[in-house]
């Protein structure tokens, strides 16, 4: 069973704003029992019917760092576990002035 992550680093730039996570599964026994854990408190599990792209989209309600892990079990039991880092950075940059004085 193998869990391909694609990439191990997410970031959004405002709370509030979906990331949306893309890994693959292959190998195994399938229906695969899918747990993604956020790292901000919430969770949720998923079933996948066959080996193939494993999608899931989260919004993350204050800036911060997490560490996501999806875990997935095939149907003989065996599991295959990854670990992201999703940077959510807040608001970014400082209010740039309009206002100018031409004379």
């Amino acid at each position: 069973l193998v869990l391909d992550p694609g990439r191990h680093f997410y970031q959004t730039a405002e709370p509030g704003t979906p990331v949306d996570f893309e890994l693959a599964v292959s190998g195994g026994n399938p229906p695969y029992a899918v747990a993604w854990d956020y790292g901000d408190g919430h969770s949720e599990q998923t079933t996948a019917a066959q080996a193939g792209p494993l999608r899931a989209t989260h919004s993350y309600t204050a800036a911060g760092a997490y560490q996501m892990t999806v875990r997935v079990r095939d149907a003989a039991g065996h599991t295959a576990l990854v670990q992201l880092a999703v940077i959510v950075s807040g608001p970014t940059g400082v209010p740039i002035s309009t206002n100018y004085d031409s004379g």
